[in-house]
């Protein structure tokens, strides 16, 4: 059977493989015909959900408006640089004059990209100490920005070499311990299952049996005669 899509399928679809040039005709097509509705502010939440900035910025200059469901796409999906040159041309959530809409979207850039953090602090974000201290999970390109825009010690007490040192991430290990951080450090809490009095890094890797990272901790003076269980004496004599 021949199947014809209608007019918005093949625009929506143009718009999810980011297609603008496809977009761009079939919006001109569509406005031809003076009895279809207007696309032009569903396709740009569309276009927001799946951070397709160029095609975002198609619907803006074709009269998109950021409505409810347009702002909440735009929070929730901006994960590009991209993205926020459109949004900060648009002067979305007054971002170009207020600190706290810029600064709003920092622990969702350090969490997706160093690119977008980077973003943000040539747009003028200070980086706060809140976001070191929920740094454990975010990639090493992401710490590396952090680290020099606040330097290691606003990793003290993060969990962040302790986490990386349980994961055997020895690239993230040792690029703390490089920037200077404390192999002794321990942090309030690691997670659940730590119980109120974790380990220090050291402890972390023999536990995890990371041997290797264990040994470049003790090569940059992690202390053996720390909190470090039974396990991990025993494992440091194997």
């Amino acid at each position: 059977y021949l199947q014809i899509s209608s007019p918005y399928e093949r625009l929506f679809q143009s718009c999810l493989a980011g297609n603008i040039g496809a977009v761009r005709s079939e919006l001109d097509d569509m406005n031809q015909i003076s009895v279809l509705p207007n696309a032009i502010q569903p396709l740009a939440v569309f276009a927001a959900s799946k951070s397709h900035a160029p095609i975002l910025q198609l619907c803006l200059d074709h009269g998109a408006v950021f409505d409810k469901y347009l702002d909440d796409a735009a929070w929730y999906y901006v994960d590009t640089p991209a993205m926020l040159d459109v949004l900060h041309a648009a002067n979305w959530r007054n971002i170009q004059n207020s600190s706290a809409a810029i600064s709003g979207l920092e622990y969702r850039a350090a969490s997706q990209s160093p690119e977008m953090l980077t973003w943000l602090i040539g747009h003028g974000v200070s980086l706060s100490p809140g976001i070191a201290r929920r740094s454990s999970d975010f990639s090493l390109p992401v710490l590396r920005v952090i680290v020099q825009q606040c330097g290691v010690e606003a990793l003290k007490g993060s969990g962040t070499l302790q986490l990386a040192a349980r994961r055997g991430d020895r690239e993230k290990v040792a690029y703390l311990l490089s920037a200077g951080a404390d192999p002794n450090d321990r942090p309030p809490s690691l997670d659940e299952r730590e119980g109120p009095h974790p380990g220090t890094a050291l402890h972390e890797a023999l536990c995890a049996r990371h041997l290797g990272i264990a040994q470049l901790l003790l090569d940059h003076d992690a202390n053996i005669d720390g909190p470090v269980s039974r396990h991990s004496q025993r494992s440091i004599i194997q």
